[in-house]
């Protein structure tokens, strides 16, 4: 299993997959929707993102996961 996140190391998504999943890879993407696109690859890859972020606000996570068809 992998777990994927938004941002770069020692990022908050980043402190809360390794904090979660402490033996598992995490892996970076740039933007929400790369973790998706990863996430839809395999099965074996999860995704830890945040509902909003206080500094974007609204990220916009419905319409990526009715577009990837993921189950939360």
């Amino acid at each position: 299993m992998k777990i994927i996140y938004q941002g770069s190391p020692g990022a908050y998504s980043h402190l809360a997959a390794i904090e979660f999943y402490p033996n598992v890879e995490a892996i970076p993407c740039n933007t929400f929707e790369e973790c998706f696109m990863l996430a839809k690859e395999s099965e074996k890859n999860n995704i830890i993102i945040p509902v909003e972020n206080s500094s974007t606000g609204f990220i916009g996570l419905e319409y990526l996961i009715f577009k990837y068809r993921l189950n939360i």
